[in-house]
């Protein structure tokens, strides 16, 4: 089997938003895969999905959300496909994120 992370660029990041863990851990920075570049449904392929929506607070994660709304920590990738954005860390404190209420659609959507 390939290696799915073959093609894939590093980084470092050393982000302020990781300052605490690196300090706990006497690191400097960390090196991760860059993030891949997803194709999102269409604004008129979601127009009929049914969601929700959630004010992002300081602490949230996607798992977490995703755990709560869709009984799945797991289904964390689908709130985020549903918002077009590819982690976490696109979402700032305060910023309204939608979480769909129906999934049985936007699965076909976001995987097709």
């Amino acid at each position: 089997m390939a290696n799915r992370f073959i093609s894939r660029t590093t980084i470092v990041n050393n982000s302020e938003q990781y300052k605490e863990y690196l300090l706990e851990r006497g690191l400097k920075h960390i090196v991760h895969y860059d993030t891949p570049i997803f194709s999102y449904p269409t604004e008129q392929e979601l127009k009929n999905i049914p969601y929700t929506e959630y004010t992002w607070k300081y602490g949230d994660r996607l798992a977490k959300i995703s755990s709560e709304f869709l009984g799945n920590p797991k289904d964390w990738w689908i709130i985020a496909r549903f918002n077009k954005i590819a982690t976490e860390t696109d979402i700032k404190i305060g910023q309204t994120i939608k979480i769909p209420t129906d999934l049985t659609e936007l699965r076909y959507l976001i995987r097709g």
